[in-house]
């Protein structure tokens, strides 16, 4: 069955310059990033053309994951201590807290969804030692006003950017906001070597510590070989990034601003479609700064949203419900006791009442123009499903 719309971002992108830049690091035998022969490595060519996109320093890693674990002990986080998480994200946000024997305590989303900074400002306590604030699915959340709020205070902020490389908000790359921001490329990101991940931040300091915690806390001379008697060392533990990963990463970039111009392109053709036919769509903070990896629809209810999938995958489109609730309500964080009841705090009931509701449709690189409206009357299907149909303008 061939899909309309193959949901495979960078991982399309495989060709080309990223077979040339394979095949240099295969040829030279250097797969680590460290060298001793003074030629810059792979890793260091893609944190620059990082830096150069975000406007940060950048550190390159092995994973998204790994990237938020590093951030925050580089923020000051240790065991016991609590960490606002915007509830509606993907688990590994809450994890990575977790992870460093923390405890992840949701914070509300708004409609577009951002913090809700009301709720923030009511959860947040002396106990809290950094927020977690979350893009989802290439929509780039405003976190200004968290930022400020937050700095006023000292508390760092960790932009999770993992599903947002190339996205903006009000001219500010994702990433680029919080005191550290994530990134991410695996296989289903814009920029896909598999695995791997990034930390972008504009504190120098703050770019030298995670560099230096990811490397098992070692200060490194100019022969690439590490040292733990400088008194600059600390314990770290190991979240490199392979030279394999940098060179595909280092090729896809290159083409990153053509692949979001394309993207863009292709969901304002199709937002246009569907919406007006009546298919509602949840929109961001800055639509224009997108990097359109998807669409967001909003559908009725969960039962909707189920349908809305069924008939997709039916017609050969890729699309389905992102997170069905907030990454407290699965069971693995209620057997740890970290349910909000549990935790003697409120839940969040903006994330609660949309999690199932979102229903997300790739823009893949692999759709074309003459797809758009065969995309689009899919959609529109789906949307309007005779089992359905009835009451779909309710609770919007």
């Amino acid at each position: 069955m061939i899909v309309i719309n193959p949901n495979v971002f960078g991982a399309s992108n495989l060709d080309g310059r990223v077979r040339e830049y394979v095949s240099r690091v295969l040829s030279e035998r250097q797969l680590f990033r460290h060298r001793s022969d003074g030629v810059p490595s792979w890793n260091s060519k893609f944190e620059r053309l990082l830096a150069d996109w975000t406007g940060c320093g950048a550190v390159a890693l092995s994973s998204g994951t790994a990237a938020l674990r590093v951030a925050l002990r580089v923020a000051g986080v240790s065991a016991g201590d609590r960490v606002l998480v915007s509830a509606y994200t993907f688990v590994a946000s809450a994890m990575a807290v977790t992870s460093l024997g923390a405890i992840p305590e949701p914070v509300d989303v708004t409609t577009a969804l951002g913090i809700d900074v009301t709720d923030l400002r009511r959860r947040l306590n002396s106990d809290v030692r950094a927020v977690i604030g979350v893009h989802v699915r290439g929509q780039m959340a405003d976190l200004s006003a968290v930022a400020q709020f937050l700095g006023a205070r000292g508390i760092p902020l960790i932009e999770d950017a993992c599903q947002a490389m190339g996205a903006s908000c009000d001219g500010r790359p994702a990433g680029s906001v919080g005191d550290l921001g994530v990134l991410s490329f695996q296989q289903n990101k814009q920029l896909a070597s598999g695995e791997g991940g990034a930390i972008v931040s504009r504190r120098p300091e703050l770019v030298t510590a995670c560099a230096r915690y990811a490397d098992l806390g070692a200060i490194r001379d100019d022969t690439g070989l590490p040292d733990w008697d400088d008194e600059r060392a600390m314990l770290g533990e190991n979240c490199r990034m392979t030279e394999v990963q940098a060179a595909i990463l280092c090729a896809q970039m290159e083409d990153l601003r053509a692949v979001l111009a394309q993207q863009r392109d292709l969901r304002d053709q199709l937002r246009a479609v569907i919406t007006e036919r009546g298919v509602v769509i949840a929109t961001s903070a800055d639509p224009s700064g997108d990097s359109a990896s998807h669409i967001l629809i909003l559908a009725r209810d969960h039962d909707h949203a189920r349908l809305m999938r069924e008939s997709m995958a039916a017609d050969k489109v890729v699309g389905g419900i992102i997170w069905d609730r907030p990454y407290y309500c699965f069971q693995a964080f209620r057997r740890a006791g970290l349910a909000p009841e549990q935790l003697g705090v409120l839940a969040a009931p903006t994330a609660e009442r949309l999690a199932p509701r979102l229903v997300a449709v790739p823009i893949s690189p692999g759709l074309k123009l003459t797809q758009v409206e065969e995309l689009g009357t899919a959609i529109t299907t789906a949307y309007f499903h005779p089992a359905s149909v009835a009451g779909i303008g309710e609770g919007r």
